[in-house]
């Protein structure tokens, strides 16, 4: 009886232990990295980390999240280091721009397989526009069919510079791209800097955050990348509208897709489905928390989130597109500069 007594304790903890959740007892005083694909103060930055600070919250365990920050290439040395060398224990998250799927298709070489990723979910759309500086003398697509202007960019694998010479060949305007800036604050600055007179890809959420910039009319929205016009910027037209026939607008549309699939939050390949799907729980859950929302609106985020399955979906639509479109789509993209 004595020799009984004095094992109970060890049966309870043993038990205990068999009933403990393995998701948990992994993220338990573990610290997570969530890989930003832009350096710090771009609209990525600020939006990986508000959700650094809150998606650790809902993952049981209670995880910390920080941030790493790796520009270069519109995220694509990211995607690329999240895809071949990060840890696939579900210990490391990648929020990136979603041009790594058209450089994929482009790029048949390149060495990642978007379709492979595993998909958390999608925080938001993103709407983006080719905007340019109220001394510019352009403030619209037919105005830059009349005179040259000069629009920042990143580097040839983003939107900020494969638009813009998308639509010097396919609609006639004259977009002369410099490339090598790191984000969108520092592409936005060398616009009011007077470096450049417009940006390729800007997105309404940064350019609302700019003191005066909107209210003050020194932006024009030029063109909208996106399937549809956005509600706050009826007046500016989607590359889609601009096509001069079907085929066109068929490599138009591509380009514009990205838009839907917007900002996504992935792991790498192959993660534990068990903490796979608590990742994706914990990121719908974030989404719908009050406090959340309320921290996010002071950034002037509103999240769309997408669910994972549906995300991979689009991914895999694009990824399906006709070798004639790709092969299109490969020509009009070429650097100009």
């Amino acid at each position: 009886m004595r020799r009984l007594v004095a094992s109970l304790p060890l049966c309870a903890a043993l038990i205990a232990q068999a009933r403990a959740d393995p998701v948990e007892e992994f993220y338990k005083g573990r610290v997570v990295t969530l890989v930003v694909g832009s350096a710090e103060g771009g609209t990525y930055d600020t939006t990986g980390r508000l959700m650094a600070r809150w998606l650790g919250k809902f993952l049981p365990g209670n995880p910390t999240i920080i941030v790493q920050n790796m520009p270069g290439a519109s995220s694509l040395r990211a995607f690329q280091w999240l895809y071949l060398l990060a840890p696939k224990d579900g210990s490391t998250l990648g929020f990136v721009q979603p041009s790594v799927i058209l450089n994929r298709l482009t790029e048949p070489t390149a060495n990642y397989e978007p379709r492979k990723f595993t998909v958390i979910g999608r925080f938001d759309p993103i709407t983006t526009f080719g905007t340019a500086w109220h001394t510019s003398g352009v403030a619209s697509v037919e105005d830059a069919k009349q005179r040259d202007i000069f629009m920042s960019a990143s580097s040839a694998v983003g939107a900020a510079a494969f638009v813009p010479w998308t639509l010097n060949r396919l609609v006639g305007t004259k977009f002369r791209v410099v490339r090598g800036y790191e984000n969108e604050a520092a592409t936005t600055l060398a616009m009011e800097r007077g470096e450049t007179q417009g940006v390729g890809s800007s997105t309404l959420e940064f350019i609302r955050n700019k003191a005066g910039w909107i209210a003050g009319k020194k932006v024009r929205f030029i063109y909208t990348i996106a399937l549809q016009r956005h509600r706050d910027v009826p007046d500016s037209p989607t590359i889609v509208e601009l096509a001069k026939n079907g085929e066109d607008r068929q490599v138009l549309e591509l380009l514009a897709s990205v838009s839907t699939i917007g900002r996504v939050l992935y792991a790498p390949p192959n993660v534990p489905a068990d903490r796979a799907a608590a990742l994706r729980k914990a990121f719908e859950a974030m989404a719908k928390d009050e406090a959340f929302l309320t921290e996010a609106s002071r950034f002037s985020s509103e999240p769309e989130i997408l669910a994972a399955g549906e995300v991979s979906a689009l991914i895999d639509r694009d990824m399906s597109m006709s070798k004639t479109v790709i092969d299109r789509l490969k020509e009009v993209i070429e650097p100009m500069d």
